[in-house]
């Protein structure tokens, strides 16, 4: 008990960054595999359900791995290194660290970033670095028949262990998945937008470090778009969402995404499924309107 104590007293509160992903039809198949365990269904039924529940949330992790890996690979776009001070060349080596903190829970993943008041090039790129995640994984999941749904928001929060956060930016990211999402897309909070701006704001008196703040803050809200209902959403459509990955096809990824769209929506017609249909017609809009601009 006294650990746990002095652990509490050690957790300092931090704003963070946070996204909440879900991976849409998972919660159902795991619901369906726990009543196919308790009624004691055929060993054939009870294999394809584990399957058809395990195997989009091991997608995930996967994916997410892979692309935070070639994130790190990739050099700093912003800049020819040989045209930089010596004071940006550090700060870009800065950004080489990422602190972000991958939490799982069931079907859903959350990443959180803390914002490091004292590292404020490192917190952006990290930032970054979350928003080219959400992206390359949406568009990646969509094409595998697991479309992501989710939410980005900002609040404080207490670092507990190396990989596990507590705080009021999950509970809003997961609010706000849940109550305005809506459909597969994840939405960006406006505050977050706000946090762009306020830390821009905050380091525009030393002119190198805004630099390269507002090129990083430049290329968050290019991954940025508004949607119909004038919702922020992640743009995972993009031709920013695939650059600096490990040569991602992205015709072919989009070919394969916009089949498994067309597919959704022949069924959900299908079985006159009416909400899976507004879902899916929501995202054929948003594809049409980012494909054919």
């Amino acid at each position: 008990m006294l650990e746990t104590v002095e652990n509490i007293k050690a957790a300092e509160p931090v704003r963070f960054v946070t996204v909440f992903l879900d991976i849409l039809g998972t919660s159902r198949q795991l619901l369906m595999l726990d009543k196919a365990l308790d009624d004691g269904a055929d060993e054939v039924d009870i294999q394809r359900l584990k399957k058809e529940s395990l195997l989009p949330t091991q997608q995930l992790r996967s994916l997410v791995d892979n692309v935070y890996q070639d994130l790190k690979k990739t050099e700093p776009e912003s800049a020819d290194v040989d045209g930089l001070s010596e004071h940006q060349a550090q700060l870009l080596k800065e950004t080489e660290r990422d602190d972000s903190i991958c939490q799982w829970a069931s079907d859903s993943l959350v990443i959180s970033v803390p914002i490091l008041m004292d590292a404020e090039i490192r917190t952006l790129a990290a930032v970054f670095n979350l928003f080219k995640v959400c992206a390359a994984t949406s568009l990646f999941m969509l094409a595998a028949g697991h479309p992501l749904r989710g939410a980005v928001s900002v609040g404080w929060g207490m670092q507990v262990t190396d990989d596990e956060v507590v705080g009021a930016g999950i509970v809003k990211a997961h609010a706000a998945e849940q109550d305005h999402a809506l459909y597969p897309r994840i939405i960006v909070k406006p505050e977050i937008l706000r946090f762009l701006s306020e830390f821009a704001a905050r380091i525009a008196r030393d002119r190198e470090k805004a630099d390269l703040a507002k090129e990083i803050s430049r290329r968050i809200k290019d991954l940025v778009c508004d949607d119909l209902d004038g919702m922020s959403i992640v743009d995972f459509l993009c031709p920013a969402a695939l650059e600096g990955l490990a040569e991602l096809p992205r015709q072919a990824l989009l070919e394969r995404a916009h089949s498994m769209l067309q597919a959704y929506l022949r069924r959900s017609r299908e079985v006159s499924d009416l909400p899976l249909l507004r879902k899916y017609s929501w995202l054929s809009n948003y594809w049409t309107r980012r494909v054919q601009r």
